[in-house]
């Protein structure tokens, strides 16, 4: 209701509902959107709405009926990422969403990402993966012991510094 959606980093055990289809998880955090009258869910705009994600997301899947569990680890994280577009959230919590994903759909998330980023959506990524954090990051806080240590952007925002900043050299 605030807006705001996780994308989890344990996808298997907190995200995903694997015995049921991909066509249910995505919707899952959209269902409000496609309700009339007494609950009852439009069909039809819930079947443009996950063909729409299949495809804008490509996410490989023998049918939107198929269950979550019978897809590759980086085609349920894509599963995942649409459930958060279809949820229409205005900031989206990313914990660790490469994680255990081929380098070609790491590349795909990360222009998504990107996507979400430009389309006016406030976009927190958590990640362990300096690349990553260099790669998707406007602006960087390093944390240790549950504290702000550091802030990082623009030209200054680097696999080194942010390696410096981490093990706590000072600058």
């Amino acid at each position: 209701r605030a807006g705001v959606v996780l994308l989890p980093e344990d996808r298997k055990r907190q995200g995903l509902v694997l015995v049921r289809p991909v066509s249910e998880n995505i919707v899952l955090t959209a269902l409000a959107s496609l309700l009339v009258r007494f609950g009852v869910i439009r069909r039809r705009a819930r079947r443009e709405m996950v063909s729409r994600f299949v495809r804008d997301m490509r996410i490989i899947t023998p049918s939107p009926e198929a269950p979550v569990a019978v897809l590759s680890g980086g085609n349920q994280q894509k599963v995942l990422l649409a459930r958060l577009l279809a949820s229409q959230a205005r900031v989206l919590v990313l914990d660790q969403p490469t994680a255990g994903v081929d380098v070609g759909t790491k590349a795909q998330i990360y222009e998504d990402i990107r996507r979400l980023a430009q389309s006016g959506r406030a976009v927190l990524v958590i990640s362990d993966d300096l690349d990553e954090v260099v790669r998707l990051a406007q602006r960087v806080l390093v944390m240790r012991r549950g504290e702000k240590v550091a802030e990082v952007q623009g030209e200054a925002l680097s696999r080194d510094e942010l390696l410096r900043l981490i093990v706590g050299q000072a600058g």
